[in-house]
């Protein structure tokens, strides 16, 4: 089973602002619901490899995630190919004014029983998850808030 999704938000700050949400493990818990735990805490990098524990449709999943694309203030890649749940999520900066246009790119596939009722709503799951995602991310950035 297999899902791609692309969502599209703009957050009031710049390009760079936003980066610092995307590239440093730390703050990913505050805007990803579904994320229990990342470690270790680093900022990200081409290459860049960390594990993250997720609960999702009430599925424990423990991620071994890797960078696969970077561009400082422009877009970073995370891929996860272990596991049950297997992703590609890209995230986009561009620059609008004084905002960011954040496009969000993400493919999730599984191959698991535990999924298999899922199936037919993989896609419409996972575009809640990216929006809320991408709406949490908003609020963090133009609040300023950190962990």
């Amino acid at each position: 089973m297999k899902a791609s999704v692309t969502a599209r938000l703009t957050i009031a700050a710049s390009p760079s602002e936003v980066f610092v949400y995307l590239s440093k493990l730390k703050y990913h818990t505050l805007w990803n619901p579904q994320l229990q735990r990342v470690w270790p805490h680093k900022t990200l990098r081409l290459g860049s490899k960390y594990t993250s524990e997720s609960i999702l449709l009430g599925v424990k999943v423990t991620a071994h995630n890797t960078v696969t694309a970077y561009a400082k203030d422009r877009k970073i890649e995370l891929k996860n190919d272990t596991g049950i749940l297997h992703y590609l999520v890209n995230y986009k900066l561009e620059p609008k004014g004084k905002k960011t246009l954040v496009i969000c790119n993400t493919e999730v596939s599984s191959d698991r029983n535990s999924f298999r009722l899922a199936a037919p709503m993989l896609r419409l799951l996972a575009r809640r998850e990216i929006q809320t995602d991408l709406h949490l991310l908003r609020l963090i950035v133009e609040e300023n808030l950190t962990a």
